[in-house]
């Protein structure tokens, strides 16, 4: 005491500190830190696919190939081509002697137009009748029998320019006319000969594009069927390369071979003297689909037990989870995976080491495929 009194200001020194820890404890306790939005780089999860290349051999053909011949019978009069001409759409291939075709036209001209005076006279009678009839000057048979004629009057013009519309058809199909440009690749007649309907006169092929014709197995249609980008290359002219496209692609198999008929179509350069029968090879791409695999950058694995997890963002609350995976296999794209991941979900490619549970994230926007925040 004698101390105290000695120096008043160590009373002072002596009680400030208990003074401020009384005061430290009336303050509020304050809130925990929240984590702090953690900037990541994201990329969607995509669908894997694989391209397999496969090569089939076949045989070039014409891409339009007709034999042509005549609708109606007669005696070639005219045959102009031989084998290898080149003909232009509408060109002259053969002709049949028109004589008779011709004779029957006039003749039924001739009918068609008496037949027709006869109606004109059988219509003015019919409505004559009909006024005598009212007027009570003639009977009803009477009336009736010029209804009679007047209908059968009708029916004949009918029937006559019909046959009259064909005769005229068939003297018109006596000219065969090539019915697109092709060169003469067979011909089966001679001039002045006797052809029956439909009997084949010539072949004629179209050469500015070429068909190849190939069988493909059903572990490729199983795959998921053809890809876009088939080419062709023809034995013939092993430097050239064709940019093909499917014509047709049989969805039943052949019963005998088991393939699948595959029909590409390549446009033939002018300067190549490429003709059906020569041997060609399609180098064609099949799609391999593995349902439930999506490829994801390697760098967006992480491990956690004896597995691996993706780090995938929620779009809305921009929240991160973590998602199970399977590593199917990794290749230099990345990681092909198995599990509840589906393509077009953002998963995290960076910064995956410095994240937890529910953690808010900002996505940086960097190069493509990524997303940047919204």
């Amino acid at each position: 005491m004698h101390m105290l009194r000695s120096f008043p200001g160590l009373k002072t020194i002596l009680f400030l500190p208990a003074v401020l820890v009384l005061l430290a404890g009336c303050r509020d306790p304050q809130p925990p830190a929240s984590p702090a939005i953690r900037p990541v780089r994201a990329v969607k999860a995509r669908l894997f696919s694989r391209t397999d290349t496969f090569v089939f051999s076949g045989t070039t053909k014409a891409w339009r190939s007709a034999e042509l011949s005549f609708r109606i019978p007669g005696e070639l009069l005219q045959l102009p081509v031989e084998v290898g001409s080149f003909l232009q759409t509408g060109d002259l291939v053969a002709r049949l002697d028109p004589r008779d075709y011709a004779t029957r036209v006039r003749a039924l001209e001739s009918q068609w137009a008496g037949a027709r005076a006869a109606l004109t006279e059988a219509e003015l009678r019919f409505v004559r009748y009909k006024k005598l009839r009212a007027s009570g000057s003639i009977a009803v048979s009477a009336l009736d029998t010029a209804e009679a004629a007047y209908k059968g009057a009708q029916a004949t013009v009918k029937a006559l320019a019909n046959s009259l519309t064909k005769a005229r058809d068939d003297l018109a199909d006596t000219r065969l006319d090539a019915p697109f440009s092709g060169y003469i690749t067979r011909k089966y007649k001679d001039n002045f000969e006797t052809v029956s309907a439909g009997m084949p006169i010539v072949t004629l092929q179209d050469f500015s594009r070429m068909e190849v014709v190939v069988g493909i197995p059903d572990t490729i249609m199983a795959k998921g069927g053809v890809d876009t980008g088939i080419q062709c290359t023809v034995s013939a002219f092993p430097d050239h390369v064709f940019a093909a496209r499917i014509k047709e692609l049989a969805r039943d198999a052949d019963p005998i071979t088991r393939t699948f008929k595959l029909t590409v179509i390549f446009d033939k350069p002018d300067d190549l003297a490429i003709t059906p029968g020569m041997t060609a090879e399609v180098h064609l791409h099949a799609i391999n689909q593995r349902p439930g695999t999506v490829m994801v950058p390697e760098t967006a694995l992480f491990p956690r037990g004896k597995g691996s997890r993706v780090w995938v963002i929620n779009g809305t609350t921009h929240t991160v989870s973590s998602r199970p995976v399977t590593i199917a296999s990794l290749n230099a794209e990345g990681a092909v995976l198995f599990g509840d991941l589906e393509p077009g979900e953002l998963v995290v490619t960076a910064g995956t080491n410095s994240l937890s549970e529910g953690q808010k994230v900002r996505i940086l926007d960097h190069g493509p495929g990524h997303r940047g925040a919204s």
